[in-house]
């Protein structure tokens, strides 16, 4: 991973200011918050494993009216900062998502990335690697959930949108992340399990998604 955070981390000069780049390196045993610290960026280093707790490091940390949690795996265009900014602008609180492309083109994978970003749209759930959310109704919800392993970012945005903020949706396709996820576990394996997620959110059994525990790909 120290590699793609590289990769990350060079486009760093190539995002718009006032960019406020939080790396939060938690759980980490490899050389990521060394290398971090050699960028413009600021570095919050944890030893405690986990991705809610990872993404909640950051977002507490952050300073500017509107933050973007993406993955180290999640690949940004230098376009994708400043058409989240046209998206946003002067709508007060919102959460949302980012349409997401496979970082691997073939059939399969454009497939169910189409899926899935149609499913993410309709039921206002998208992943938890390109969350966008106003710092102040972060803040008022309490940030991710640390209780459940998976589906957090979906969880998030539902429980902002719940509190008042509007959906916020990026449709033009400059993210892309990495496939490795589905092709080890399984395009559709992993669709279901979405869409699992989704419906015990809906309902409100945090209590389901707690007894289903997240596999961590390296």
């Amino acid at each position: 991973m120290a590699r793609a955070l590289m990769e990350a981390l060079e486009r760093v000069k190539e995002y718009p200011a006032p960019t406020e780049i939080i790396v939060a390196c938690n759980g980490c045993t490899d050389r990521s918050a060394a290398i971090a610290r050699l960028y413009p960026v600021t570095v919050v280093d944890d030893p405690k494993s986990g991705m809610s707790f990872g993404n909640n490091l950051g977002g507490r940390c952050a300073r500017n009216d509107l933050i973007f949690f993406w993955d180290v795996d999640t690949f940004l265009a230098p376009g994708a900062l400043a058409d989240l900014a046209r998206v946003v602008r002067g709508r007060g609180s919102v959460a949302g998502g980012f349409r997401v492309l496979p970082d691997r083109v073939y059939p399969r994978s454009m497939a169910f990335y189409a899926i899935m970003n149609h499913f993410c749209r309709k039921r206002q759930a998208p992943p938890a690697g390109t969350v966008i959310i106003s710092r102040a109704v972060y803040e008022k919800v309490g940030g991710f959930d640390e209780s459940i392993p998976q589906g957090t970012g979906s969880d998030l945005v539902r429980r902002a949108l719940d509190a008042g903020a509007g959906f916020a949706w990026v449709d033009t396709p400059h993210c892309r992340t990495s496939v490795r996820r589905f092709e080890k576990r399984g395009y559709l394996r992993q669709l279901l399990e979405w869409r699992r997620n989704i419906r015990y959110h809906s309902a409100g059994r945090k209590d389901e998604l707690s007894r289903h525990e997240y596999d961590v790909i390296r």
